[in-house]
């Protein structure tokens, strides 16, 4: 049976989230209220700018396993600290509202994001959800050829190496290797997103297939598990 691949364009934007080409109210007023929420962990004087909802669910590549990325716009330069240090603290409050929070809209879960005003989205959809317009309005684009027998052999290959982690023994080599497979698909997919195919190159639906069938989210846990093993004495030795 063929593999299913995941990042390919549909002929019309998620029912469930727009009408036509318009966000439906109630979502909007939903996604406001989240970024108003997440926002005030933040615990900051930066007013905010522009709450976008960018990526793939607001595009024609959405699936039913697409986030809804939703990206609250600050001006950094009115927040006290260096680039640098404002950058970590935001990603630090966003992972800590993602984790705690499992927010779904009609099942897409929500994930947000702090970026600063002058950052260049290269996102192919964009969409103000304080004014409520299009900043990049998304384009159905035909499919370009795709070598399927291709991704299958990317994926069948990613998918037994993720795999295979769970039998490793010693944490640090898990821990590697993991590391390894992480840089290689990361590396994999820049090379595919900087072709002329961009988004439909094999390499970017290799990694958009992993990640909706949750084997990213897997090499994640891979990792952590090895780490913590790492830094951690599981069983006391005996009193001599």
């Amino acid at each position: 049976m063929p593999r299913r691949i995941f990042g390919l364009p549909k002929k019309e934007l998620n029912p469930d989230l727009w009408e036509l080409d318009r966000l439906k109210s109630n979502v909007r007023n939903k996604l406001l209220l989240i970024a108003e929420k997440f926002y005030e962990t933040l615990e900051i004087d930066a007013e905010i700018i522009d709450i976008k909802f960018v990526g793939s669910s607001a595009d024609y590549t959405w699936n039913n396993k697409s986030d809804i990325d939703l990206h609250i716009i600050l001006d950094f330069e009115k927040i006290q600290g260096d680039n640098k240090t404002i950058r970590a603290f935001v990603n630090s409050k966003k992972a800590n509202f993602n984790n705690d929070y499992d927010i779904k809209i009609y099942g897409v879960e929500v994930e947000l994001y702090v970026e600063d005003k002058n950052d260049d989205n290269k996102s192919d959809a964009i969409y103000s959800l304080i004014d409520n317009v299009w900043i990049k309005k998304p384009k159905y684009r035909e499919i370009p050829y795709i070598n399927r027998k291709k991704i299958d052999l990317y994926i069948s290959s990613f998918v037994n190496a993720i795999d295979n982690l769970s039998n490793t023994e010693d944490p640090l080599t898990k821990y590697h290797e993991a590391i390894k497979l992480k840089n290689r698909i990361k590396q994999i997919r820049q090379t595919g997103l900087s072709s002329s195919k961009g988004n439909f190159s094999e390499e970017n639906l290799v990694f958009k297939t992993l990640r909706a069938t949750n084997k990213i989210k897997k090499l994640r846990e891979e990792m952590v598990d090895s780490m913590e093993q790492i830094l951690s004495i599981i069983e006391p030795k005996e009193n001599k």
